[in-house]
């Protein structure tokens, strides 16, 4: 039908590529945003987040881009999250990264149990500085918005726990 709106559909950050360039051309603008940048790493609870433009510049750029569900606590983790990512390891996985560095079972086991955003939120946000701000950018923005829905987690567990056994081997 010719001018009818496009079905509302969940975003795959990882999978679509018109949300992937939108989302990664708004994290990458964050370098020429410095305020945006400073401001979303000073919000150190999701309240924060809601406070600053940032957030609010990536709802936009969304909305105006696709038709995506877009819930708003999980967004808000992802933009907090990912403004503390400064170099995008594309190719890599984030559980696979996390168990490169020497997280450990038992703290990645206590992310699924973890019932508080905040606290998820900001475990998440330790994680990447303990990576060296260094991380999958759009792969991040994937597991975190999914985390509650598709607890546990198991993409992240299996590319943690795959990296792991090969380790050993």
């Amino acid at each position: 039908m010719i001018g009818s709106m496009p079905t509302p559909r969940a975003p795959d950050w990882k999978g679509d590529p018109d949300l992937r360039s939108l989302f990664l051309g708004w994290w990458d603008s964050l370098e020429g945003r410095r305020g945006d940048r400073h401001e979303l790493e000073r919000a150190r609870r999701l309240d924060d987040v809601f406070r600053s433009a940032g957030f609010y510049r990536l709802k936009a750029i969304l909305e105006k881009g696709g038709p995506w569900v877009l819930y708003d606590r999980p967004l808000a983790m992802v933009a907090g999250v990912a403004a503390v990512i400064r170099a995008d390891l594309d190719h890599a996985t984030f559980g696979a990264l996390l168990s490169s560095l020497g997280v450990g079972f038992n703290e990645v086991r206590r992310l699924d149990r973890l019932q508080d955003d905040d606290r998820l939120y900001r475990t998440f946000r330790g994680l990447v500085v303990r990576a060296g701000r260094r991380a999958p950018v759009a792969q991040v923005a994937d597991t975190l918005y999914w985390w509650r829905p598709r607890s546990p987690n198991r993409e992240f567990f299996y590319d943690f726990f795959r990296h792991e056994e090969a380790e050993v081997q």
